[in-house]
């Protein structure tokens, strides 16, 4: 477990951060 690479854990923020309404 936690075997991703840093390029998966930005894609996966950019999908699922930016989703969240942080993006104001």
């Amino acid at each position: 477990a936690g075997n991703v690479s840093s390029e998966t854990i930005r894609k996966y923020f950019e999908e699922h951060w930016v989703k969240k309404g942080e993006k104001d």
